[in-house]
């Protein structure tokens, strides 16, 4: 699912997937509970109302069923001197939310039960996640 028609149109055509056009900021095109998996990768930081999608995510899961995502780490140590040299903490315009790995846990709990938020790239990431990781992926469960 996805808003951009010729991606979708190229990913029916080489992959054959099927594949559906919508917007996912808002309600998701899917019955309640029909779903088994959902992938959002690098997309809560676009969402005006990032809890409204999970809602929506867990709503059209099935029991047991498995969310899995990522999303950039807005706190990790160069941001941080971005901050303090008086520049914005993320550069790409289309950034609406910004998450720290207690931000991204707090929100995810808050809908699912967490099984793994692990840190992605970065020299140190696995030391110290919450400066270092320049991304967070995440596996939860309905």
């Amino acid at each position: 699912m996805d808003i951009d028609t010729p991606a979708l149109d190229a990913c029916r055509q080489r992959l054959g997937v099927e594949t559906v056009w919508g917007d996912f900021a808002t309600e998701l095109p899917f019955a309640a509970a029909s779903v088994d998996v959902v992938v959002a990768g690098e997309t809560l930081e676009h969402m005006p109302y990032p809890s409204v999608f999970l809602g929506e995510v867990r709503r059209v899961l099935t029991a047991g069923g498995l969310f899995v995502g990522s999303v950039p780490n807005a706190y990790r140590y160069r941001n941080r001197l971005r901050v303090l040299s008086g520049t914005p903490i993320d550069t790409d315009p289309t950034h609406l939310q910004f998450f720290s790995l207690a931000s991204l846990g707090a929100l995810l709990s808050s809908h699912f039960t967490i099984e793994a938020i692990v840190p992605i790239r970065g020299r140190w990431s696995g030391r110290w996640p919450s400066l270092f990781a320049h991304r967070f992926a995440w596996r939860c469960r309905r």
